[in-house]
């Protein structure tokens, strides 16, 4: 397969990842409510949808990782050009973001709706121990959720050295679509607009972000050489 081909393939693969990854967000927390609602309403979802649409949702998430490695072997094609070295950081760093936000955090996800479906069973939800739980199960994830930021974070600096200072097979004006500075800009723009989009575009921003980079990059490079 010569290289505009896998180039066409990885980020088609990117695209379907995001788009299963939307998928499992929407199975987890997803809902019709408004930006500012997000995060109160999403735990009222997680607390009432049935348990077959929790496991899927978590289920999704090792899934749509590994297709998202694929899709990011694109990204690092797309860098190469500019540098071996510094494109398989940005390589290492979004694939290792992505099984731990993907597969670990999606996966978390699951334990904490079925902890909040259990809170609303029991006769008395505040009791010391339940919530002890159900906050360690939210530190749980707020740790996977820093670590996955920090890898992004670091695979953003050099995604944007190369574009800026090197020469890829990317414009420079490409430096706008790089999907992990949409994953910081979206949330704030989302949570400022109402339902029914606003809560779909903040739970399901990380997806939202590839997807719009990988359909850009992929119709940017089809017939490029």
């Amino acid at each position: 397969m010569n290289e505009q081909k896998l180039l066409r393939l990885t980020g088609s693969i990117g695209m379907l990842a995001a788009l299963m990854g939307f998928t499992a967000d929407w199975l987890l927390y997803g809902g019709f409510y408004g930006g500012a609602e997000f995060h109160t309403i999403s735990r009222q979802i997680m607390s009432n949808v049935s348990n077959t649409r929790l496991m899927v949702g978590g289920l999704l998430g090792p899934i749509e990782a590994a297709f998202y490695i694929v899709g990011f072997w694109h990204i690092y094609l797309v860098l190469r050009p500019g540098g071996k070295a510094l494109a398989a950081i940005t390589f290492g760093g979004l694939s290792w973001s992505v099984i731990v936000g993907a597969g670990a955090f999606h996966s978390a996800f699951v334990f904490k709706g079925l902890l909040l479906r259990a809170q609303k069973a029991i006769a008395d939800p505040q009791i010391s121990w339940f919530q002890a739980l159900l906050n360690d199960a939210s530190q749980y994830i707020h740790l996977l959720y820093n670590v996955m930021f920090i890898l992004g974070l670091a695979a953003t600096f050099t995604f944007l050295f190369l574009i800026l200072f090197r020469k890829t097979l990317y414009p420079k004006r490409m430096v706008l679509f790089v999907p992990t500075l949409w994953v910081l800009v979206l949330p704030q723009i989302a949570k400022n607009i109402p339902a029914p989009i606003g809560g779909m575009l903040l739970g399901g921003s990380m997806n939202l972000s590839f997807l719009f980079y990988f359909t850009v990059s992929t119709i940017l490079l089809w017939k490029q050489r």
